[in-house]
């Protein structure tokens, strides 16, 4: 039963082996044709044509050194300089002791010059590197070295060997930066993701004073009470001159020492007494209401001037937290 399964593994791999050459067989087969249609192409002066005929067989055969060695000169006739570059060194790795070893690196050189270089580190070191910068929002401003290049989302960027810092912004994300290195031939891939700022806390401040209208109607009944007052005072003044004149009536109508009147009764003068002893209490009556009147339209002035007063140069303090660029900070404002 051992020996069986043996026997029976041992011609499987003999199937597959010759399944594998066969298709190895149809491969090269595959090759060599379409080899042959580039090597006329290239003699007939279709260099593009042959370029392409080339790179099919090479899809078949990538080990083959003949198809690497005539794609780069072919190369060379089109100007690709680095691609013949490329398949020349393909050849020399494939087949180290050429025989035309001395010629395959001339030729090289010639592409070498061609670029404008000396040595392949040379070409290698000003070779540009790729950026692909993917960014989590769209339209966002994208920045190297502080210089604008576009908005989000963009191409592959083509960069210069050396040091970079990219930033990312939009209103109303944070900005990202990121310090990168580029170096030649390389593709590097950046992820930068933009978060929402929040929203900024408006500080608390108190509400203002209206205008109010107290003191407007203090400022109305100042000038109410002061004209009243003087009102009160003419009327007083009034009275006591009234008063005063009929003393000096009664008086002279006195004769000597004499209880006798010259014209009047003793009850005539006695009456006339009364009436400005009356006037000289509604004199001071008045006088006193004056006093009374203009005592509150004094009052009522400095009331209302101090309240306008406060108005005008009303104190005002404002005391909350702001968001700014890295945190959040309390505020102290005021005017006074």
């Amino acid at each position: 039963m051992g020996c069986s399964r043996m026997v029976c593994a041992a011609l499987l791999a003999l199937w597959m082996s010759a399944l594998s050459s066969t298709a190895m067989a149809d491969d090269l087969d595959k090759a060599r044709i379409y080899y042959k249609k580039g090597n006329d192409l290239f003699d007939a002066g279709r260099h593009l044509e042959a370029i392409t005929e080339f790179r099919t067989a090479l899809r078949y055969a990538p080990k083959v050194p003949a198809i690497h060695k005539n794609l780069a000169r072919t190369y060379i006739l089109v100007k690709e300089w680095e691609l013949a570059l490329k398949h020349f060194n393909t050849y020399l790795q494939l087949r180290p002791n050429a025989k035309d070893r001395e010629k395959i690196l001339s030729e090289k050189q010639f592409c070498l010059k061609s670029l404008g270089v000396s040595s392949e580190a040379e070409l290698l070191a000003r070779r540009k590197g790729e950026l692909k910068l993917t960014v989590s929002i769209d339209q966002a401003e994208v920045l190297i070295n502080d210089r604008p290049v576009g908005t989000s989302p963009l191409q592959t960027l083509k960069l210069k060997p050396g040091q970079y810092m990219i930033t990312v912004r939009k209103k109303g994300f944070k900005p990202i930066s990121r310090a990168v290195s580029i170096n030649p031939g390389q593709t590097l891939a950046l992820m930068i993701e933009l978060n929402k700022m929040p929203e900024p806390i408006t500080p608390v401040t108190p509400p203002k004073r209206k205008p109010g209208k107290k003191a407007d109607l203090k400022w109305i009944f100042a000038w109410v009470t002061a004209g009243t007052g003087v009102a009160f005072l003419a009327t007083g003044i009034a009275m006591n001159a009234l008063a005063a004149k009929d003393q000096s009536n009664i008086l002279n109508s006195t004769r000597d020492s004499s209880d006798t009147i010259v014209g009047k009764t003793q009850t005539d003068a006695e009456s006339a007494q009364k009436k400005a002893k009356t006037k000289n209490i509604v004199s001071g009556v008045m006088y006193a209401l004056a006093a009374a009147s203009f005592g509150a339209s004094i009052y009522l002035f400095i009331a209302s001037t101090r309240e306008r007063r406060e108005r005008l140069t009303e104190r005002k303090l404002n005391f909350g937290p702001s968001y700014v660029p890295g945190g959040m900070v309390f505020t102290l404002d005021g005017r006074f």
